[in-house]
Order: structure tokens, then sequence, then C-alpha cells
């Protein structure tokens, strides 16, 4: 019986995390030096150029997105997903939505990035980002991301007017939000969604490309710097922490382990390699939930666990591994011993009962049972099959039930010491009997007669020739004083 006990499993075909294309995600790297002296670390015009590899494709000092540092004198923490920086830009005018939004587009801003890596062609990638909708914001769904091969700053496009029409909607980005999903206020909310790539898309540009009959908000009255009112102006969000990586990066690394067999009582250890940036959670079959890479177990039953692996942009992965449980008994299958029964007769076949086992009896006439114990009445010579089997195979008996036409005077003649031998036999068979035998029948094993002799002279011994049949099991029915003899012969 073969038992695996402990299955950690180490994963060497990924790295430890995917690979962001997207340089300077979180917007750390400033060049402090574009800031002109004197001016603060917020609402500077133009800011997002100051941070490293990102910039407005309206062109510098034409854009109010904004860097918002943490160490500004006015900063709010809660407006800083990770680190010290987060990006700040107008996405629609929500006073505008209600009024006149013909004037929607004055207040779209948007950044753009250069990606580490051209993007490929059919490969499934994975934007990841996450979104403040700031204090007094409706919810509303402006938010997506649109990847281009060139710049927009520079791609000579429709939309691309002097002077600026102030509007990138014709754009039709990737992904971005749908009306059920709408952004939660003065909350960080994570996006994320998968795109497949046309191939040379180079860069990513963040913002609000809905046309205006497609942004969809829901304001209610809201405390506004202690105004409860139906104000709704702030347009602006926060971004942070921006992500586009292959989603194959992440692919089988929920991995539980192989299925594997114990005995109750014992303890399985079942975890796989615990990779940082990364939560792990095992889930059984009664809902019950256990954090960590790792699990020790001691089921009483066969029981399957489910291990789900979160990476830090909430992409998730699953794994399955069933832990069997067996008694560990050894066992074979008994079916009993070989028996004859007069017609009429019944006979209750047995076998030793453990509940993890299945029990399946059948006969050669296709009958089918099922259960440790089993009552028959045959009417015909059979034998009977018994198939034993649990989590970790099948085991084998059968037993020969031979069916005769009996008399009630057959039982005081069943201790007669009518004797056969050799047995198992080749060639010649003896048979010796302290009565005189009158004839004798050779039958199969389903009593079909093969060989028999009649009208012979009585005799106390007689000698057969057996070698000319088929090695198998045999019934000798002999006569003895008028009354039938059976005994079981094993031809080799």
């Amino acid at each position: 019986m073969k038992k695996l006990i402990t299955i950690f499993t180490f994963i060497l075909s990924i790295g430890t995390e995917a690979q962001n294309l997207v340089p300077n995600p979180s917007f750390e790297d400033v060049n402090m030096d574009c800031i002109p002296d004197g001016y603060p670390l917020f609402f500077t015009n133009g800011l997002i150029d100051c941070a490293d590899d990102w910039f407005t494709p309206r062109g510098v000092g034409s854009s109010s997105s904004d860097l918002y540092f943490l160490s500004a004198d006015n900063a709010v923490p809660e407006w800083i997903k990770s680190g010290e920086v987060s990006s700040r830009f107008a996405v629609f005018n929500p006073w505008c939505l209600e009024n006149t939004p013909s004037d929607l587009d004055v207040d779209r801003e948007y950044i753009e990035v250069e990606l580490t890596e051209t993007l490929q062609a059919g490969e499934t990638y994975v934007v990841s980002m996450y979104v403040f909708n700031k204090l007094c914001a409706p919810m509303h769904n402006g938010i997506g991301a649109y990847f281009s091969e060139d710049s927009i700053l520079y791609s000579n496009v429709d939309f691309m007017q002097v002077p600026w029409d102030f509007s990138l909607s014709p754009l039709s980005p990737q992904v971005d939000l749908k009306e059920n999903e709408l952004m939660q206020p003065n909350q960080w909310n994570h996006f994320y969604q998968t795109f497949v790539a046309t191939g040379g898309e180079k860069f990513m540009t963040i913002g609000n490309f809905l046309a205006d009959d497609e942004v969809t908000y829901i304001s209610d009255p809201v405390d506004c710097w202690g105004a409860n009112s139906l104000y709704i102006g702030g347009k602006d969000v926060q971004i942070d922490d921006v992500a586009v990586f292959l989603l194959s990066s992440f692919q089988d690394i929920a991995y539980a382990g192989n299925d594997t067999t114990i005995c109750v009582g014992e303890m399985v250890s079942m975890g796989s390699h615990n990779y940082l940036d990364y939560t792990y959670t095992w889930l059984d079959e009664n809902g019950n939930t256990y954090d960590g890479a790792y699990l020790d177990v001691s089921p009483t039953q066969t029981s399957s666990y489910v291990l789900t692996v979160k990476d830090n942009f909430f992409i998730e992965t699953f794994d399955t591994l069933t832990v069997y449980v067996d008694d560990c008994i050894e066992y074979s299958a008994n079916a009993g011993a070989d028996t004859i029964l007069c017609v009429g007769e019944s006979l209750f076949l047995d076998d030793v009962y453990y509940s993890n086992y299945t029990y399946t009896w059948t006969d050669d006439f296709g009958g089918l049972w099922t259960g440790s114990s089993l009552e028959i009445t045959p009417t015909e010579t059979s034998q009977y099959y018994l198939d034993v089997s649990d989590d970790l195979g099948t085991t084998y008996d059968t037993v020969l039930v031979s069916v005769q036409d009996c008399e009630e005077s057959i039982h005081e003649f069943n201790h007669l010491k009518v004797k056969i031998h050799p047995n198992p036999v080749s060639s010649i068979v003896q048979i010796e009997s302290p009565y005189f035998i009158s004839s004798w029948k050779l039958l199969d094993a389903l009593g079909k007669e093969v060989a028999s002799s009649k009208y012979m002279e009585s005799s106390t011994n007689l000698i057969i020739d057996v070698s000319s049949f088929d090695a198998g099991l045999y019934f000798l029915e002999v006569e003895v004083e008028g009354v039938q003899v059976v005994k079981q012969l094993v031809i080799e």
C-alpha cells in the first residue's frame, strides 16, 4: 500500500514576480530639478512631466495633470496607495454633466508612458492600476487605457488639431470601465482588465475616453468640506501602482501538489513555494478557509482542498488536491469455500465488512448484487465472483456453488468413505468405496456431463483415465448402492 505523507512542491518554471512593463509605476522617481523654486509639491501645472518616463500627451504646460506628494504640507495620506507619490488628473467635470454637457471635454486630462517592451501580437495582457475617486466626486465609469504604437502626442490622427480640441474621445481604448463597474467615491478602486494585443503597442495612455453620453455617474448628497449638499465638484482622481504584464506570467502558479492517500489518524502536509507578494488561501469541502502557503491537516474522510493564490495585482489562480483517507487494513476478498446444494436450498455468502470498501457479487448468468453479504437459492450450478474495492484498488475471489437434484437419503450417504486419488490428477484417477460402484459420471464446472460409464460390473475399486480432458475443476458423480455421491476433481 503506497502512502505519500509530505507533498511540498517547489515551482521552478516561473519567476517570483511577473514583469511589469510600466516603468516608474508608482511615480516615485521624480526629477525635482524640473519643479520651479518656490512652487509647492502639488497643483503644479504639468507636473506629471517631472515623473520619470511619464508625460501628458497634450504637451508640457497644456495640462494640469499633477503629481501628489505625501510630503506636501496639506497632504492627505489616503490619496497615496503606496510609496510617497501618486498622480492626479481630471477625468470630467461632473458639474457640467448636470448643466452644460458641451463643456465636458475641457476638464479631461491624460497621462502617457512608454512601456519597457513592445506588446506581442496575440498575447493576453493584464492592465492593473489603483484609482482613488476623490472626495465629493460621484461614482463614475470614466477611466480607461489606450495602447498605441506611437505616442498620441506625436500621432498624425484626425483629432490632433491646432488649437487642441480638448477631446480624445474618438479613440477606442482597449480596456475601460463599463456602466456596472462604477468607481466608488473616496476610496481606492482596483482597476484590472485583460486584452489581447494586436502587436506593436509601445505606449499606454490613461484617462477618460468615453463619449459624453457614455459617461455614467451617480451622485448623492455628500458632505463636501462641511456642507451637506448636492455639490459634486471633485472631478479629479488619483492614480497609483500602474502595471501591464503578460497574463501567462501567472498561469499555473497555484499548485497544491499531487493527490495522495493517508491512513486514518495520519497528518498530511500540503503546500507550494511561498513567493513574496502573493497571498495563499486553502478551502476545504466544509467551507473552512486557512491562510498561508502551507497547510497541515488530518482528515477523517476523503476530502479535496482548493488552493487560491493571489498576487499583488489581485490576479487569482487555483489548484485542487484530493486527500484519500484509507483504514489501511491488509485485506483480500474472500467469497467462501466451494460447496454443493440441493435444488431449493439456500446459501448465505458473506465477507468481512469494512465501511470504506465496496462489495460487488456477480454470477455466470449475469446476476449482479452489491453488499458484503449475499443470500442465494440457485437452481443451477454457477460460480459467484466477488470484487472488493477501495481507494487503493480491487481484490477478487470466486466460490463455486454446485446444484443437484438430491433425495433426502443423500444426507445419510454423505459420510460414506468414498475416496478419489490422486486429486489433483493428470492421468489416472482411482475411486475406492466400501460399497459397490454401479456407474459414474464426470461433469465439468458448469454441470455438463463430459464422460460416463453405466452397466459396468459392480466393483469397490474403479480406475479412470482422465488424461484426455482439459485442465480444470470437475465433479465426479458416483452411484453407490443406488445413491449419488459427488466428489470434486481437479485435472491438471
